[in-house]
């Protein structure tokens, strides 16, 4: 799991953590092989995972306006809940199934008569898909994102405020509902928002379109940064890999954002060239490609003999 920050068009990574399953913390052992130290041992949702890099963030001194993150966290009604008691701003994209009220649900607890009582609403609930099909074809409302390259960028729009429970909180939560549709197409994206009363469509927008920029960088990290290109089976050497990648990410997104007026179409890619081009290279003659050739294959083995020795040193401990 990856938290980023978003300056215009231009994100970098800023947080990583592996997402361990239940079969992988119950399995002391396991964990013991591949190092992941005791205070990780213990099973988080990516839930739970997601409000700790928020608020982690936050008491770093990191300054970021707002969140916004897609419907694998935005289904989770106590994450939206607790993100909003801490003051947090957010965008999250729900589920087509997500329940909104139109009018204040006043949820009120009826006279117990066994067992424990449930809040219940006094107003019928319906989905956001649901919603979004009564709309009549003069709501929607296009507007222009950003220059493509490709052409100018839009998309249709739906927004009004709505009503949402969490299910745990006795008043409803009153937020902004905005749903989403590209030019031409038919696929819908929801989303809830906490943002201010008045906030515009165009800052709502703004907010939902901040996503694109993240998996931009996720891609640049993969394509330029080498994030997928590790070999590694123990969490130390896991997380090291990943903060040099994102340190050099980061780097990256430094120099297009120093350069954006001079040079606004600057990638990672040209600047990695840029590079290569400007630093020494330790490869001068032929003397030393296979010098550097040698040292590599002598460093490769070093390695494969010390994993077979930490290999039978476990098979002769289960034998």
């Amino acid at each position: 799991m990856f938290a980023a920050v978003v300056q215009g068009e231009v994100a970098a990574l800023v947080d990583g953590e592996l997402y361990l399953p239940q079969e992988w913390t119950k399995d002391a052992q396991r964990c013991e092989q591949t190092g992941i130290p005791d205070q990780a041992r213990v099973f988080r949702t990516k839930g739970e995972m997601a409000l700790a890099m928020v608020l982690r963030a936050r008491r770093a001194g990191l300054n970021f306006a707002y969140t916004v993150f897609d419907g694998g966290y935005g289904h989770l009604p106590w994450l939206l809940a607790e993100l909003d008691a801490e003051g947090e701003r957010f965008l999250a994209e729900v589920h087509a199934d997500q329940a909104i009220y139109l009018h204040d649900p006043c949820p009120r607890l009826p006279a117990p008569r066994s067992g424990k009582a449930r809040a219940r609403a006094q107003s019928p609930a319906e989905t956001v898909s649901a919603w979004a099909r009564r709309q009549p074809a003069c709501a929607w409302r296009r507007l222009a994102l950003r220059d493509g390259e490709k052409g100018t960028v839009f998309a249709e729009y739906l927004t009004a405020r709505v009503y949402v429970r969490d299910g745990a909180s006795a008043a409803a939560h009153h937020w902004h509902l905005l749903v989403r549709r590209e030019l031409g197409g038919e696929e819908l994206k929801f989303c809830l928002s906490n943002a201010k009363p008045k906030a515009s469509l165009r800052q709502l927008a703004t907010m939902q379109a901040a996503r694109h920029f993240v998996e931009r960088a996720l891609a640049e990290a993969k394509g330029t940064c080498g994030m997928a290109d590790y070999q590694v089976r123990r969490w130390s050497a896991w997380h090291h890999h990943m903060v040099l990648v994102m340190i050099a990410l980061m780097f990256l997104a430094k120099q297009r954002l120093a350069h954006h007026d001079t040079a606004k179409l600057l990638s990672c890619r040209d600047i990695v060239e840029i590079l290569h081009h400007r630093l020494p290279s330790k490869i001068l003659t032929e003397d030393d490609l296979v010098r550097n050739l040698v040292e590599r294959h002598w460093r490769r083995e070093q390695a494969m003999k010390s994993a077979y020795r930490r290999q039978a040193v476990i098979l002769a401990a289960s034998s």
